[in-house]
């Protein structure tokens, strides 16, 4: 699956394509007996249909790819699981309407009805965690619908350490020290906005609740710089 190495993490879709194509081959099948085994289920696929699902130009319906283990299964006369189809571990990072997702969280989504149904030991806790990141999720279109921004220009970057008068390196090292990252303020802004618990549906409220985090961040930097200094450490 080295097809999608240059321009990023394969879609879903791609990933399922490529899959079909390499469980076909194997067994020296041809796309249109895929697309006959599909017909037989009522999934109206032809030849060009299979090979544009294959090669990932064309995209699955829930249906179709609920369908799709039957009539592999059919085609190929052994049994094919979502489990053949579905990324295998090899690759933790996929993609989703252009935006990431973490192989993770597409696993939670899919494993958690069929657990709660069948009464499995620990779905509860699944249940809970995949409620949790859709929460998550929503936080995050919620911030970025009010214009989040998490980038630091090196004239932003400049700007601040000039504000706190210190150097821009050492201004890197205590986003390190303070917050264990090496991006920006922003970031550390946005992460303690979604770990907030308070509601981000309203851009204006979401606006102030920067301006209060951002104050709260400065001063943090302001007391390190002050210990930094009493203890003889780097400007």
């Amino acid at each position: 699956m080295d097809e999608n190495e240059d321009s990023g993490p394969p879609s879903v879709a791609q990933v399922v394509g490529l899959n079909i194509r390499r469980l076909r081959e194997a067994r020296s099948k041809g796309v249109r007996e895929v697309a006959a085994a599909a017909r037989a289920f009522g999934v109206k696929w032809d030849a060009s249909a299979v090979s544009r699902i294959e090669t990932g130009r064309r995209d699955l319906t829930v249906e179709e790819l609920l369908a799709l283990p039957r009539v592999l299964t059919l085609v190929l006369d052994e049994p094919v699981t979502l489990v053949d189809l579905l990324p295998d571990g090899e690759r933790c990072l996929l993609t989703s309407f252009d935006r990431p997702v973490s192989l993770t969280r597409i696993q939670q989504l899919l494993a958690e009805p069929g657990l709660v149904w069948l009464n499995v030991q620990g779905a509860d806790r699944l249940s809970e965690v995949v409620r949790e990141k859709l929460t998550e999720d929503k936080r995050k279109a919620q911030l970025e619908s009010a214009g989040q921004d998490t980038g630091e220009s090196y004239e932003e970057l400049q700007a601040l350490a000039d504000k706190l008068g210190v150097s821009t390196g050492n201004l890197l090292l205590a986003y390190r020290d303070l917050w264990g990252l090496t991006g920006s303020l922003a970031q550390e802004r946005e992460r303690r906005l979604l770990e907030s618990g308070v509601e981000l549906s309203q851009p204006t409220k979401v606006r102030t609740l920067r301006g209060h985090i951002t104050r709260q961040l400065m001063t943090e930097l302001r007391e390190y710089f002050d210990t930094q200094k009493g203890s003889d450490g780097p400007r």
